[in-house]
C-alpha cells in the first residue's frame, strides 16, 4: 500500500535523500523546508506519515509535533523524528512519536527501518 509521506527537513540534500528513500519503498513523499510549511501542507492535503527534523527555521519540529498532538484532524498521522540533537527520548513524552532516527544515518538502515515500520500502517 502506497502511503502519502510528508518530510519536514530544512537541509535540501537530506530532504532529497528522504524523498528518494520513500519513493524506493513505493510511497508518495513530499518534502518541505520547515514546520510552518509542514503545517500548511498537512492542512491542505491528507498525509499518512510525517518525518520531521527538530531544528528548523520558523517553527521547530517539536513545535510542529505539539500542534499536531492538539489538533484532532491529525489524529491518524504517524509521526517520526529524524535529528542529531536529541539524547533523551523523554522529550517526546505525551506526543504520538512512533520512532526516532538519529542523524547522521545510513540510508540502508533507514530503508530497512521504514520497510518494517510502514508495512503494518
Amino acid at each position: 500500500m502506497s502511503l502519502r509521506i510528508l518530510i519536514a527537513e530544512d537541509e535540501g540534500a537530506i530532504r532529497r535523500v528522504w524523498e528518494t528513500i520513500f519513493t524506493r519503498l513505493g510511497h508518495s513523499p513530499k518534502g518541505v523546508s520547515d514546520g510552518v510549511a509542514a503545517l500548511k501542507a498537512l492542512e491542505e492535503e491528507p498525509f499518512d506519515v510525517l518525518v520531521t527534523d527538530l531544528k528548523m527555521p520558523n517553527m521547530s519540529g517539536l513545535e510542529l509535533l505539539e500542534i499536531i498532538e492538539t489538533n484532532p484532524s491529525f489524529e491518524g498521522l504517524a509521526t517520526y523524528v529524524c535529528s542529531g540533537f536529541v539524547d533523551d527520548p523523554a522529550v517526546f513524552q505525551g506526543l504520538r512519536v512512533r520512532g526516532m532516527i538519529r542523524k547522521p544515518f545510513k540510508v540502508s538502515e533507514v530503508i530497512k527501518y521504514f520497510r518494517e515500520k510502514l508495512s503494518g500502517d
